[in-house]
Formats: structure tokens, C-alpha cells, sequence
């Protein structure tokens, strides 16, 4: 009788074991899904920000002061506009309360020197705080004749 007892006991603590394996298991994947959605959400929230302000620029036909004033964009440093973690601008009064705040994301709005007199077109990407390139996409536009 002992040593049914025992066995069954294993058996208990076997079946622990392998529950708490898959449990580890699924909340390490929960985990993950977790991250990789949070990354497309921040992806998808730069792409919004790179085609405005394209439209933007090829609705003004390059004007980069403009399609910044649409896009409610004050704060703008010499390497970029500046964006929190949650990919919304920074803008100078929340400069005046935290100094010590840091864009985690910086849009670019690269002008580019077109040869044709008649064809204007600007680089938008965003980079993250290690300098990775999260989106990119270029705007081209008519320009008026001369």
C-alpha cells in the first residue's frame, strides 16, 4: 500500500511540474505578442506621421514650415523633431516644465536637390533613439514653372 501511495504522489507532483511548464510557456508568449503589438502600434503611429506630413508637402508643394504648422508641430531641433514614447510631439512648453526630457523618436524632413527644375521631392523618416529607421517614405510634387 506504501507504494501506491508514493506513486500517486509522483504522479501529483509530475503533472504540477509539467502545468507550471506550460503556464510559463503561455505567459512567455502572451509576453512577446504584447511587445510585438506594441512595436507595430508605435510603427503604425510613425507611418501616420510620415504620409501626413508627405500629403502635407506635396499639398504645399515643399513648404516644410507649413505642413509642421498642420501638423501642430512647434519644436524643432537641428537633428530632428522631436517625439515622446508614445510617438507624439514634443512640443517647447513641455520643455519649459522638464528639461531633462528626451525625444525617444526624431521625424526627419530631408529636402532633396532634384536636376529637374520642375519636380520637387522630400525623404520624411523617423529613427528611434539608437538611430535605427523605423519608417520612410518620399513625396514628390510639381513645382510651378519659372
Amino acid at each position: 500500500m506504501k507504494n501506491k501511495t508514493v506513486l500517486t504522489l509522483l504522479e501529483i507532483l509530475l503533472m504540477i511540474l509539467v502545468f507550471a511548464l506550460a503556464a510559463a510557456l503561455c505567459i512567455r508568449t502572451f509576453v512577446y505578442s504584447n511587445d510585438l503589438s506594441k512595436d507595430d502600434h508605435i510603427k503604425a503611429k510613425a507611418m501616420n506621421y510620415a504620409v501626413n506630413t508627405a500629403e502635407l508637402l506635396k499639398y504645399s508643394k515643399g513648404d516644410i514650415d507649413y505642413a509642421l504648422k498642420e501638423l501642430n508641430i512647434d519644436t524643432v531641433f537641428e537633428i530632428g523633431i522631436p517625439f515622446n514614447k508614445n510617438m507624439e510631439p514634443i512640443h517647447k512648453d513641455m520643455y519649459d516644465d522638464d528639461e531633462s526630457l528626451a525625444p525617444a523618436y526624431l521625424l526627419y524632413i530631408d529636402p532633396s536637390d532634384e536636376d529637374d527644375p520642375y519636380l520637387g521631392s522630400a525623404k520624411i523618416y523617423f529613427h528611434d533613439k539608437d538611430g535605427n529607421t523605423i519608417v520612410s517614405v518620399t513625396a514628390s510634387w510639381q513645382e510651378d514653372a519659372k
